[in-house]
This record gives C-alpha cells, structure tokens and sequence, in this order.
C-alpha cells in the first residue's frame, strides 16, 4: 500500500461495497419470496377452507 491513492485498497473497497449491495439484494429476494409464499399459502387456505364437504362433494357410495 502506498497510501492515500492506493489503487489496490481503492480496488478492494469497491469489492467490498459490491458484495454489500449483493447481501442486501440476495435478503429482498428471499424476504419477496417469503411472502410470496405465505399469501399463496394463505390464500389456498381461505380457498379450500370454501368447498363443502357433502357426500356428493366427497362422491361417497351410498349403499344401502
């Protein structure tokens, strides 16, 4: 190192911030997917909490 011009260090502090930017980018797209995830979840949840469960529904034989 040289000091203050260093181009190495210069070089090094401008990995160092693209791996930040990288982290935080990685932890949105795993956050996004997360919720993702929960709302279909959810929603799949509300939707076939809806359907009755009648015989026919559930195409039970009935025999007598």
């Amino acid at each position: 190192c040289i000091g203050e011009g260093c181009e190495i260090c210069e070089l090094l502090c401008a990995c160092a911030e693209r791996l930040q930017q990288l982290v935080v980018s990685v932890i949105l797209i795993v956050s996004a997917a997360a919720a993702f995830a929960l709302i279909r979840d959810c929603a799949a949840v509300f939707v076939f909490s809806r359907t009755s469960h009648t015989l026919v529904a559930l195409k039970v034989k009935l025999s007598n």
